[in-house]
């Protein structure tokens, strides 16, 4: 937070330079060098002391420390500047296991399974650091250079409930790693012309870790014990980007022309019920072992629970902002995207929906503002916006395509076949298709034809109105419709 600036929530009205969200957005602005020296120091401390009991009367072992600097000057004074901030984050929330009451009549809880009750301890720690240099090439080039990284390591991670009634074993852990790289280079064509090339490059890598690697046990009306069904999960993006913009004026006109070009290699692991799931009516079922239900997914080929894919974005925009009076500002953009999807590597040839990923190369995306301040009046304005917007579609849903097509997994399930419940290794689980067993095909799926990524219009109005100085109020409306919502057909 140290090297933020400024930032803008633009909740509508989006110019046609902005694409690939159908959503607001934030701006941000990083700080700079300058000539003179400037720092400052961060740190926030939660103490446990201060936080009251929660609603179980139990005192709540709630910690937080957070520390950070930034420093900012000149190495060639009006030339060359720097700027850098760096910041840390350890944070300790308390989460207590506590397996549902039994019955009276019921069975002894196993000491085993008690020691699993208790306090536990979830950790969010993240550091990040950010570098940024300033170049006054001469009068008509500047180039701009920033570095951020940031890091995640959590254990425990994600529990939102400060008593659970899943064993610290179903937890996981999380470690992220990103690094960005960004560069632009601004010059002045001419008095009237100025071009801007800009250069992104950013990687996001994440590990999900399961605390106890096994089949995921599920008590009905006691808890839940083993391995976390839906870990391990491994993550990883990266992203090229370039954008070219030039901007001018021209009389009353305000004009920009730019390309946008986005290629982001992906790769993602999803392994579920691999470790297999078993199911107990009741702890006393549990304990004789008496298994309700068990279900695993057997891996058949290499790309079984993976996904690796390009996604190639393309871009062409024009906008301008027109002084009709002076009063009245028109502005008006067009905006026209391509998107070029990554195709499964080995289909289902008896489902052609799992062979090919439709690329949406048409994105047509008109925009529309109008800003008019009444003559009798400078303290109120009135700004009306529409357009089109497209949202990108996530890998998330390529990935289903690309590995749940019915030849890559097999699934067992002791409800279609009873015999799995004679043979099943518990509390372990198969290496492969078990003799005798009826295997079953997972859901499939595939994409329609004529999929496209989201679209939607906004239409936005707003009237603001300054009181006194400095401090005015506005009041608006916003419609959002949208179409081409991605959803599964069974």
């Amino acid at each position: 937070q140290l090297a933020i600036r400024e930032f803008q929530m633009v909740r509508a009205g989006a110019n046609a330079e902005v694409g690939r969200t159908n959503a607001g957005f934030l701006n941000a602005v990083t700080k700079s060098g300058s000539n003179e020296i400037h720092g400052e120091l961060l740190y926030l401390n939660r103490s446990p002391q201060l936080t009251d009991t929660d609603a179980f009367g139990r005192s709540q072992n709630n910690r937080q420390q957070q520390f950070g600097g930034a420093v900012g000057g000149a190495i060639v004074k009006d030339r060359l500047f720097y700027f850098g901030a760096i910041e840390q984050n350890f944070l300790r929330t308390p989460f207590f296991v506590k397996f549902d009451p039994q019955p009276a009549n019921g069975p002894s809880v196993p000491a085993a399974l008690q020691q699993l009750e208790g306090e536990n301890t979830s950790t969010n720690d993240t550091t990040a650091l950010f570098t940024r240099l300033d170049w006054t090439v001469n009068q008509k080039n500047t180039v701009s250079f920033n570095y951020l990284f940031s890091r995640l390591e959590g254990d425990n991670f994600g529990i939102t409930s400060s008593q659970t009634n899943f064993a610290p074993t179903i937890g996981y852990s999380n470690q992220r790693r990103s690094n960005s790289v960004k560069a632009s280079w601004q010059t002045i064509l001419t008095p009237t012309k100025i071009n801007e090339l800009r250069f992104q490059w950013a990687q996001d890598d994440r590990e999900e870790t399961a605390n106890t690697l096994g089949p995921e046990i599920r008590i009905t009306g006691f808890g839940r014990i083993g391995g976390p069904q839906s870990r391990p999960q491994t993550l990883n993006s990266e992203r090229w980007q370039w954008v070219d913009t030039l901007s001018g004026v021209s009389g009353a006109h305000n004009w920009k022309l730019g390309v946008d070009v986005n290629v982001s290699p992906q790769f993602q692991n999803r392994a579920q019920q691999y470790q297999g799931v078993y199911n107990f009516v009741s702890l006393a079922a549990y304990l004789s072992r008496t298994i309700q239900r068990f279900q695993q997914a057997i891996p058949l080929t290499p790309d079984s629970g993976g996904y690796r894919g390009t996604q190639q974005e393309w871009a062409l925009f024009v906008t301008d902002q027109w002084q009709l009076k002076r009063n009245l500002n028109v502005s008006a953009g067009l905006r026209w995207e391509a998107q070029r999807n990554p195709q499964p590597p080995q289909p289902n040839p008896r489902f052609p929906q799992t062979a090919v990923v439709p690329n949406d190369l048409a994105m047509w995306q008109p925009r529309l503002g109008l800003t008019w301040k009444p003559r009798s009046s400078d303290r109120g304005v009135l700004r009306l916006s529409s357009g089109i917007f497209t949202a990108r579609t996530p890998a998330t849903i390529f990935s289903r395509v690309f590995h749940d097509n019915g030849i890559n997994v097999i699934g067992l399930d002791s409800n279609v076949s009873r015999n799995i419940l004679t043979i099943v290794p518990f509390p372990g689980a198969f290496t492969a298709v078990p003799t005798g067993v009826a295997g079953i095909v997972p859901r499939i799926f595939g994409m329609e034809s004529g999929f496209r990524n989201p679209r939607s219009f906004q239409l936005s109005v707003s009237w603001e109105q300054e009181f006194v100085r400095n401090w005015s109020a506005s009041i608006g409306y916003l419609r959002n419709s949208t179409w081409f919502c991605s959803r599964g057909i069974g």
